[in-house]
């Protein structure tokens, strides 16, 4: 019950009055709460956390908006390797005091660990190599409730001159070059040999005579 006015009570100054049974009031940095302890404690509700809006780190494109809950993946250029991901909580009670923590795993790579837990709900990715990535973040009230974990993957394609096309045509620009280095020397082989022949054959004239 006291979560929601924790960091509003006026330091070394704590005021509380009773008025009756069960009720009083309490001296805050803001005026006074009225506290009724007649009241029965709800059972604190599940409540999940959204990926609410991904963009590149210069705000210049939008890759995603909306309101994500369940496990999505998007592929995206690797022009776009820098990312901000916004998220917030669908819990209504002291937003301000909600706190977040993420973790962005990339597969087939040494498991992340959590962020400590902050009231910010952006976070900045900058420079990502291409891969696959899993972002997970979860959320906690004033209650120190958890939310359940969100979960977005995304990958990040390799550059042009690093995809799959450039390394088939790496792979023919190859061919066809060992090819044509092989036709020149072959060339060259023919154009000696017949030289040579010839003149062998000069040789013989000469000797003939």
């Amino acid at each position: 019950m006291f979560h929601k006015v924790n960091g509003l009570l006026v330091g070394s100054y704590e005021f509380t009055m009773p008025l009756a049974d069960r009720l009083a009031i309490i001296g805050s940095q803001e005026g006074f709460v009225f506290f009724d302890f007649r009241e029965s404690i709800e059972k604190p509700q599940p409540f999940n956390v959204t990926v609410r809006k991904i963009e590149t780190a210069n705000g210049n494109q939008l890759l995603f908006g909306g309101t994500l809950i369940d496990s999505t993946e998007s592929r995206w250029p690797y022009a776009f390797n820098s990312l901000k991901i916004n998220f917030a909580a669908q819990y209504y009670e002291n937003p301000e005091k909600i706190s977040y923590q993420y973790c962005l795993v990339k597969e087939d790579a040494e498991p992340a660990s959590w962020s400590g837990w902050t009231n910010n709900t952006q976070v900045d990715f900058s420079e990502l190599s291409e891969g696959a990535y899993v972002f997970y973040v979860r959320a906690r009230n004033i209650y120190d409730q958890q939310s359940e974990e969100c979960i977005y993957r995304f990958s990040i394609l390799p550059p042009w001159y690093r995809s799959w096309q450039a390394y088939v045509f790496y792979s023919v620009l190859l061919l066809v070059a060992g090819t044509l280095a092989f036709m020149r020397v072959k060339e060259r082989f023919i154009r000696q040999k017949i030289r040579l022949e010839n003149e062998k054959e000069k040789e013989l004239l000469l000797m003939q005579k």
